[in-house]
C-alpha cells in the first residue's frame, strides 16, 4: 500500500509536503475529469488522462493504480474495442485513488 508515502511523510520536509499536496490536489481534479470522461464514453480522453496521471502514481509506488494507468496508456493507438471493460476498471482505479486521497487527508492533513 502506502509504505513509500509513509516513509516520505515521516520526513519533516516542506518539499515532500508540497509534493504530496500537489499530488492530492491534481489527482482530485483529474478524478473529477475522469468521471466526466467515463459518463461521456470518451475512451481516447481516458487514455490521455491516464498517460498524464501515471508518472506521479509510479513515483509514489502506488502499483495497483499505476498498473491500470499504464495499461490504458499502452492503448493510445487503439479504440475501446481493445479494452471493453475500460469503464469498469476505470471506476475501480478511481475508487483506489479516492482511498489514497482519504489516507493522505487523514494521515497528513492534505
Amino acid at each position: 500500500g502506502y509504505t513509500r508515502i509513509i516513509k516520505l511523510g515521516r520526513r519533516k520536509d516542506a518539499t515532500i509536503e508540497t509534493i504530496l499536496r500537489v499530488f492530492a490536489d491534481t489527482t482530485s481534479d483529474n478524478l473529477l475529469e475522469f468521471n466526466e470522461i467515463i459518463c461521456n464514453d470518451e475512451f481516447k480522453e481516458a487514455v490521455r488522462l491516464c498517460h498524464k496521471m501515471c508518472p506521479m502514481f509510479v513515483q509514489l509506488n502506488q502499483k495497483e493504480c499505476y498498473e491500470f494507468l499504464y495499461k490504458m496508456d499502452r492503448l493510445r493507438d487503439n479504440d475501446e474495442n481493445s479494452f471493453p471493460e475500460w469503464k469498469e476498471e476505470s471506476i475501480m482505479f478511481m475508487n483506489k485513488a479516492d482511498d489514497l486521497l482519504a489516507f493522505l487527508s487523514e494521515k497528513y492533513n492534505i
